[in-house]
């Protein structure tokens, strides 16, 4: 949950000192090139020149964190909406990259752009800072029904 929210603070939050965000996009998961049902992830995977797929085999790790769950799935099509309703421009991929940038604590961002207009995009989305506290709020929620969905 983001700042503020309810439970307990994150380890990190607990020990002063700034956060760093690693790969909040998800390996591309909270861009929306992945939104399909579970069978059809597993089926197509995304455009061609996605990260799971150009460099499929060399990011084990990460192939089994995002496996196309069910649980996976709601949870970046509930995000999807949460953007869509605030209007966002960028939609999943700003909800996804203003949400880390509303942390308090949080001193850099890691992007991991394959193409150089991703990276511009990417960074214009950055630079408009925070979500609002509404958007938050409505991330919670969600965040609620799916705590863990990519573990």
């Amino acid at each position: 949950p983001h700042p503020g929210g309810g439970g307990p603070p994150p380890p990190a939050a607990i020990a002063p000192g700034p956060l760093l965000a690693y790969s909040p996009l998800a390996m591309g998961i909270l861009t929306g090139k992945y939104r399909k049902t579970p069978q059809d992830f597993r089926a197509h995977g995304g455009p061609p020149g996605a990260r799971l797929n150009r460099f499929r085999g060399r990011y084990a790790e990460a192939e089994g964190r995002y496996a196309a769950s069910e649980a996976l799935v709601r949870a970046v099509e509930a995000y999807a909406g949460i953007a869509a309703e605030a209007g966002l421009e960028g939609g999943l991929t700003e909800l996804a990259l203003r949400f880390v940038a509303s942390h308090p604590m949080m001193a850099s961002v890691v992007i991991g752009a394959t193409e150089m207009e991703q990276l511009r995009e990417n960074l214009r989305y950055l630079g408009r800072g925070g979500l609002e506290r509404d958007i938050l709020d409505e991330i919670d929620t969600v965040h609620a029904l799916f705590p863990n969905p990519a573990p």
